[in-house]
This record gives structure tokens, C-alpha cells and sequence, in this order.
């Protein structure tokens, strides 16, 4: 009985901290884009006025630096459970 919860944890601990290490790995990922379009292309070109090229850049870089910190956080929650599920597994292993 006591295994068989054991080897449960073990699995759902091993599960969690691979989907935080995929959040991780999502994270490091992000790339600041200021939306810019190729030449000839549709979308919005690139502005020729260097000041609005800068608030675009650092638009772009706040957006990125965002969504990096929102997957950083799902990522340490994930670690977090990881962690507290395997100290389970670890405590009924050792009493039983």
C-alpha cells in the first residue's frame, strides 16, 4: 500500500518538475520584437524618427521582459510543488 502511494509521488513529483522545466525553458525563449515589418512587407515598418525607434525598443523589451517573469513564476510555483510532493514521498518512505 505504502509503495504503491510512494511510487504516485514519485511520478506526479517527476511530472511537475518537468513542466517546470519546460516553463524555464519557455522563458528564456522570449524575444523583444518591436513588431516591426520587413521592407515591402505588410505591418508596420520600421519608424525613421530615432526617438520613436527607441520607445518602440523599450515598449518591446517591457513586453518581454513581462511574459519572461509571468512564465519565471508559473515555473517556481511548479518547482515548488515538485519539491513539497517528492518531501512526501520522502517522509513515507522513511516511516514506513
Amino acid at each position: 500500500m505504502c509503495r504503491g502511494i510512494i511510487v504516485i509521488l514519485v511520478f506526479a513529483g517527476l511530472g511537475t518538475g518537468i513542466t517546470a522545466a519546460v516553463y524555464w525553458y519557455w522563458s528564456s525563449k522570449v524575444s523583444i520584437d518591436p513588431g516591426w515589418g520587413y521592407p515591402g512587407r505588410p505591418g508596420p515598418a520600421e519608424p525613421g524618427d530615432p526617438e520613436a525607434q527607441q520607445m518602440a525598443w523599450t515598449g518591446a523589451t517591457i513586453n518581454a521582459f513581462s511574459q519572461a517573469a509571468d512564465l519565471n513564476r508559473k515555473a517556481s510555483l511548479w518547482t515548488a510543488a515538485s519539491v513539497a510532493i517528492n518531501l512526501i514521498a520522502a517522509v513515507i518512505g522513511m516511516l514506513a
